[in-house]
């Protein structure tokens, strides 16, 4: 049976393969700015930060920086903001409905 951090590793790992576009930075590593909606304190924060920890070190060539972006609501207004900016993180953990709202104002290229 599988673990909650298992399934949670598993997701972060997908997204992060995905991402796109990513910055190649002058030593070669990829940059990857990941925002989610988590406090910056508390057990999913701990866990998070251990998960992109784990990846970073598993991957010397991907660099993810993860961004607390607060609830959902606040991080879909980050997000959102980059993306109207032209400054978009390459990863965002975002509430399911937001999406909508995403993609019929957002610029995707």
């Amino acid at each position: 049976m599988l673990t909650t951090r298992t399934v949670a590793c598993a997701v972060v790992v997908a997204l992060l393969t995905a991402a796109a576009p990513a910055v190649i930075t002058a030593q070669g590593a990829v940059q990857l700015k990941y925002y989610y909606p988590v406090g910056v304190s508390g057990p999913l924060n701990k866990l998070m930060t251990e998960m992109v920890g784990d990846f970073n070190a598993a991957h010397p060539d991907i660099k993810v920086e993860p961004v607390f972006a607060g609830n959902y609501v606040e991080a879909m207004a980050k997000a959102m903001t980059g993306v109207m900016g032209g400054n978009p993180p390459d990863v965002a953990v975002l509430d399911t409905p937001e999406l909508f709202s995403t993609i019929s104002t957002a610029p995707f290229y």
